[in-house]
């Protein structure tokens, strides 16, 4: 902003507990006091239909805060931003956006989707990727994470059976029983795995909240993280929602030594019909732990592809060696790039 001329009058924030950043005060959505004032949201997170809460443009307009410019309208209007945005190096910007791509591994990528939004999803995912400018970028699609709308994955299965990889507090499976009792589709079973012992008490929490709901579902949840072998990893833990696999061997001060399995040697008498993975980097290794869930039973995947730069392309072309009869959809869900997933429907 300042590189456009703009200084910004106050930060609008109700969590931090710095009175000010910068020199700029922060304040409280309840301090302010002109009405009038254009607010910039610079939290690129999405809406949650599970949390109302965290619509930050509703949430402001409740206040009567009306001239509020959204993440994207923000973008337009300072696309500066992006270049800073994308030298944090999160993610699939880790390597820059020259090595986010592989030409080849994106075409074969491409033979595989099934849709022409899909197609069109990963045309507009490389172009922004080869110059992110705010006219390449890439809106959420405003569809529900794992339940999108536009996509038919429930028809084919009967009580669903669910595995959540990478539950963290459990927003995933409240997302579940939302959507699962207005279709009107059961739930058998959910089986949650998360390694983070913080996020791992507030996912017993949301289990129990679940079960109230779908009292007939069994709802489990295993302290562990997914792979391609049973063993031990080191994991780096307490970063939230960002759980992720650091290193193969050891423990280090800001980590821990977890167990890791298969879900071909949890799951072997009871194939789950959905699998969700969103487990920061090992979803590679978790879909070849199991490898022979998904040829054997073919159940619908919902695979995160952000976390490296080559999941775009690499996930997708693996999967298809395991199994060749899915049908494959790639949607957005959240802003730069993240929360992109892969549908694999039968």
């Amino acid at each position: 902003m300042t590189a456009n001329g703009v200084t910004p009058a106050f930060f609008v924030d109700q969590f931090c507990q710095a009175p000010e950043v910068l020199g700029i005060p922060v304040l409280r959505i309840e301090q302010l006091a002109d009405a009038d004032a254009t607010i910039y949201v610079s939290l690129a997170l999405t809406p949650s239909p599970a949390d109302p809460g965290s619509d930050i443009v509703a949430t402001l307009n409740g206040a009567g805060i009306n001239n509020v410019r959204s993440f994207t309208e923000s973008l337009h209007e300072f696309p500066e931003a992006l270049e800073h945005i994308i030298a944090l190096g999160y993610l699939w910007m880790r390597d820059g956006p020259k090595n986010t791509l592989d030409p080849n591994g994106i075409e074969q990528c491409r033979q595989l989707l099934s849709d022409d939004v899909s197609r069109d999803t990963l045309d507009r995912i490389v172009a922004f990727r080869q110059h992110p400018t705010a006219g390449n970028y890439v809106p959420p699609d405003g569809q529900t994470e794992y339940f999108p709308g536009d996509i038919d994955l429930f028809s084919r299965l009967d009580a669903i059976r669910f595995v959540d990889a990478g539950a963290y507090t459990g927003d995933t499976i409240g997302a579940l029983v939302e959507h699962c009792a207005r279709i009107n589709k059961a739930i058998d079973y959910s089986v949650s795995f998360e390694p983070d012992a913080d996020n791992y008490v507030q996912l017993l929490s949301e289990l129990s909240r679940a079960k109230a709901a779908s009292p007939t579902a069994n709802f489990m949840a295993l302290p562990m993280g997914l792979w391609s072998s049973n063993t031990v990893l080191h994991f780096a833990t307490g970063n939230g929602s960002s759980t992720a696999v650091s290193d193969s061997t050891g423990e280090s001060a800001d980590g821990t030594s977890l167990p890791v399995v298969t879900l071909d040697s949890v799951l072997p008498s009871a194939p789950p019909n959905f699998i969700k993975m969103d487990i920061e980097g090992a979803e590679r290794e978790a879909l070849l732990g199991a490898r022979h869930l998904i040829q054997r039973h073919s159940p619908v995947l919902a695979i995160c592809v952000y976390h490296r730069p080559a999941d775009l392309w690499e996930l997708p072309l693996l999967i298809h060696r395991l199994n060749p009869n899915y049908r494959m959809h790639l949607r957005v869900h959240s802003h730069m790039g993240l929360s992109t997933v892969l549908y694999c429907v039968p």
